[in-house]
């Protein structure tokens, strides 16, 4: 799979891709290239990032909007290297 128009990218603790795609969404892609999904936000998608108290939220940035999704992702603590 070629993964092209991406403007920004993050990892989470267990080293899968978060790449934000022009066509309106976050491809996941795991350690190894294989595409494990797609986070649809239906609008030109050109940021995310990790954060919050717990690390688990991802934070998207598309269209005008700004999206939070909380839910079990691995948390990447700098305390961990």
């Amino acid at each position: 799979m070629v993964f092209t128009n991406h403007f920004f990218i993050t990892v989470d603790a267990l080293g899968n891709v978060y790449a934000c795609n022009w066509k309106g969404g976050v491809f996941v892609i795991d350690p190894d290239g294989t595409h494990l999904g797609t986070i649809r936000t239906g609008h030109r998608t050109a940021n995310c990032v990790f954060g919050g108290e717990d690390g688990k939220t991802l934070f998207i940035t598309s269209g005008s909007r700004l999206c939070r999704i909380a839910d079990n992702f691995p948390d990447f603590s700098l305390n961990d290297q």
